[in-house]
């Protein structure tokens, strides 16, 4: 965090790419405190240098950028590159911080522990009264282990779910349809928000298909040119190793082209296009990030009713 590009006192808020926020007022901040900690009971414990920490999930954390900078910042070295990042992860976790990081494994945390360590440290220097400690009492998640339950969930009930840890790989089709029950909980079914997931989709998987097409004939391309066969004869490279993921690939992608074919053709009468394009770039500093997502206390993103305090 050796640069950014707002300013102190916007707020920055940890989370997961595939984790959908749900209950607004879950997300909200005490203008009265300085840091934020979603889920803060949920994970347990870990023991680091002969003394015990409460993890706290990096989905969700918040706090201004000033803080954040005080928080990691302060008496450690700045990392603002992936040498520097390695640099400052080795200080506290070792040899380790180099080497492979595996699903599952203990050094999958390695981010998560050395926030939740520096955050216990800065904490108990401000003290307690600081912190504004989320409560999930009467709050569920919507998890992809037991995605089924979407598929019966209630509006009321529905209310009832603070975030979403969404389908793996849901940029494929079947993936998107297991959410849209989702979206129409959370916007309705024709709503402009869902039609913008909609046309998103539709965009990514042609796209998808354009890097399907242009791989299909780089390969083909590469295979043509090949001649160091015995006898001068052209071999071609053996497609085995990727060849049945590509050929899925192709179909997925061709039956998504159809359907969003289909699709347009239906709503061709109803969607204002500019419109829809305009919001896809909303004004405001709603920026999406790694591992992180910025917003203003004003304008909102496109998934909060309301701003998240008034002016």
């Amino acid at each position: 965090m050796k640069e950014f590009s707002g300013n102190e006192n916007d707020y920055l808020i940890t989370t997961d790419a595939d984790l959908w926020p749900l209950r607004k007022e879950h997300y909200i901040p005490d203008p009265n405190m300085d840091v934020m900690l979603l889920h803060w009971g949920c994970c347990g414990n870990f023991t680091m240098n002969n003394r015990t920490y409460t993890m706290y999930p990096m989905s969700n954390i918040g706090a201004t950028v000033a803080v954040w900078r005080d928080v990691i910042n302060t008496n450690h070295s700045l990392a603002f590159d992936t040498e520097s990042i390695l640099d400052y992860l080795e200080e506290m976790f070792g040899d380790q911080a180099r080497s492979p990081v595996i699903v599952g494994e203990e050094r999958w945390f390695m981010d998560q522990q050395l926030v939740t360590v520096r955050f216990t440290e800065w904490i108990e220097k401000h003290g307690e009264n600081t912190v504004y400690r989320v409560s999930d009492e009467g709050f569920y998640r919507v998890d992809r282990s037991c995605w089924s339950e979407v598929d019966s969930l209630a509006p009321e009930n529905f209310t009832h779910r603070f975030d979403a840890h969404l389908p793996s790989k849901g940029y494929l089709p079947i993936q998107q349809s297991r959410m849209e029950p989702l979206i129409h909980l959370m916007y309705g079914k024709n709503s402009w928000e869902t039609k913008w997931v909609e046309k998103y989709n539709q965009e990514f998987l042609a796209n998808v298909d354009n890097w399907i097409r242009f791989r299909e004939q780089l390969v083909d391309g590469i295979a043509d040119a090949v001649t160091d066969a015995p006898g001068g004869q052209k071999r071609k490279p053996n497609k085995a190793l990727w060849n049945a993921s590509y050929q899925r690939k192709r179909r997925l992608a061709k039956k998504a082209r159809e359907k969003a074919e289909r699709a347009s053709l239906e709503q061709q009468a109803s969607n204002d296009v500019g419109s829809i394009k305009a919001l896809m770039s909303p004004t405001g500093s709603f920026v999406f990030r790694p591992s992180m997502f910025k917003w203003s206390l004003s304008p909102r993103p496109f998934f909060l009713e309301q701003d998240l305090t008034d002016k």
